[in-house]
């Protein structure tokens, strides 16, 4: 059984383009029911939403994410974090770009109001790290890579790979070669933060050992593909035919 929930009739009344946002989650909490409750608010009304729980599908949130995109019906799949919820205009304003030949658009995670302080201390450390306007509006740009609390991209038969982390980032790079991803600073949800101090320092550790990993995965093929180059180069320059 698929949990959804319709903005709307799942019929395309006068729209076109449909939705299909994805929300992956363990069990559901107060958070994922304010996430539920702030879709429910969209001013575009074409969409599906997908859950899936634990009791769906046990494993990685990237697991997760690609069992909602092989069943999702939707011409756009919008991703978000279960401690996220959008803004009311997010489905419309992403439309907009989309209509510009976009594969992909993304925005900033903004801190709630009512977060409590030692969430609001992380997110200072956040906007002093690079990368500062996955969390507070920037001017726009094209971007290679983002993270799925709020990345809406044109279905296609990527799929992620089944990591902790660092997934998304493969995923938008995959992306980028068939098109552009723009991140706009009218695309917004509202994100919660790991608190200070061990939960944060522990999340900022996953992210930084698989970076590494995947980082040095790319380094061995840049490496191996020089040799190979080198070594053919050099046995094509002995040569006297090829």
């Amino acid at each position: 059984m698929i949990p959804l929930g319709f903005g709307g009739s799942n019929k395309r009344v006068g729209m076109e383009n449909k939705f299909s946002i994805i929300l992956p989650y363990k069990t559901k909490d107060i958070y994922v029911e304010r996430c539920l409750k702030w879709i429910s608010y969209q001013t575009y009304k074409n969409y599906e939403v997908i859950e899936i729980p634990d009791t769906i599908c046990d494993g990685y949130p990237s697991e997760k994410r690609n069992w909602a995109i092989l069943r999702a019906t939707g011409d756009y799949l919008a991703f978000i974090d279960s401690d996220a919820y959008p803004s009311a205009d997010w489905l419309s304003n992403a439309l907009k770009w989309l209509n510009k030949g976009y594969i992909g658009v993304c925005g900033a995670g903004i801190l709630p109001a009512d977060a409590p302080l030692l969430e609001q201390a992380a997110d200072l450390v956040l906007k002093w790290l690079p990368y500062s306007y996955r969390v507070t509006p920037k001017k726009a740009r094209i971007v290679k890579e983002f993270p799925t609390f709020n990345l809406i991209v044109k279905k296609t038969d990527l799929l992620f790979e089944p990591y902790l982390t660092g997934e998304d980032s493969l995923y938008c790079r995959q992306l980028s070669e068939r098109g552009q991803i723009l991140y706009t600073p009218d695309l917004i949800v509202y994100h919660n933060r790991r608190p200070l101090f061990k939960p944060f320092w522990k999340q900022i550790k996953t992210y930084g050992l698989h970076r590494g990993h995947l980082i040095r995965l790319a380094l061995l093929g840049w490496i191996s593909t020089l040799f190979v180059y080198g070594y053919n180069f050099i046995k094509g320059l002995l040569r006297r035919k090829v």
